[in-house]
């Protein structure tokens, strides 16, 4: 791993830990001090731009993949190919890392509810209605991320498509190179269930109580809303 990429998983990790360290602090005070909320707000800032800097290269990733799709033939698996054995190691591990952040974004969301219902309730819906189309973003995000199994089996069939002459003469170098993808092993990321299909959101129940202030509720992992 590069240098650079050290760095940036270092800083990832550290703010997650951060994060994780803030709520802990506030399950066993029930509270949010000043130092917290700098630390959370430190930890939000370096989540969310390392995420923006990995959806990008996911993204860049994409229109590379979606490119190669359109190939067919000793074209097609020969560029394929070459895409899976240059980046596909590499953006593997992009796309790991952005999970993780979605995840720790997702985190960070909860935290500024906590924040908002003990210091400003007022602003508890915006909030909510925030974190709601985030989640709605980020589902969408994990659910459309380039599947390297999927350009492999691209790469193979395209194989398949050309002639007895190119497969076994002119073009036999590509359908060795194509063959040898297997040994690279490269795996689909896996989602974690509680970013693709529910949303952390759903676990807040809210209602005003007789002096007309709002109140709220999160529910534990157990709970139900009725």
């Amino acid at each position: 791993m590069a240098r650079s990429e050290v760095s940036v998983l270092g800083e990832v990790l550290n703010a997650i830990h951060t994060l994780n360290d803030i709520l802990a602090e506030r399950a066993n005070t029930g509270t949010f001090t000043r130092d917290m909320e700098t630390r959370l707000a430190l930890a939000e800032q370096a989540i969310g731009s390392i995420l923006e800097r990995n959806r990008s290269l996911v993204d860049l990733f994409h229109s590379k993949a979606s490119e190669v799709y359109r190939l067919s033939g000793k074209t097609g698996a020969s560029r394929t190919t070459n895409l899976l054995k240059e980046e596909g190691g590499q953006a593997t591990h992009d796309m790991e890392m952005l999970v993780a952040l979605v995840m720790a974004d997702l985190r960070i969301g909860e935290t500024r509810m906590y924040h908002a219902m003990e210091r400003n309730p007022a602003d508890i819906q915006r909030r909510l209605d925030g974190a709601k189309a985030k989640v709605d973003e980020h589902r969408e995000l994990l659910k459309n991320l380039p599947s390297v199994e999927g350009l492999e089996s691209h790469a193979q069939k395209c194989v398949t498509e050309m002639s007895l002459w190119e497969r076994n003469v002119s073009a036999r170098g590509v359908r060795k190179e194509t063959a040898k993808l297997a040994s690279i092993e490269l795996s689909d990321v896996e989602v974690p269930i509680q970013a693709d299909e529910s949303s952390t959101m759903d676990r807040y129940v809210f209602w005003k109580d007789e002096a007309g202030d709002t109140k709220i509720y999160m529910l534990s992992n157990g709970d139900s809303h009725e």
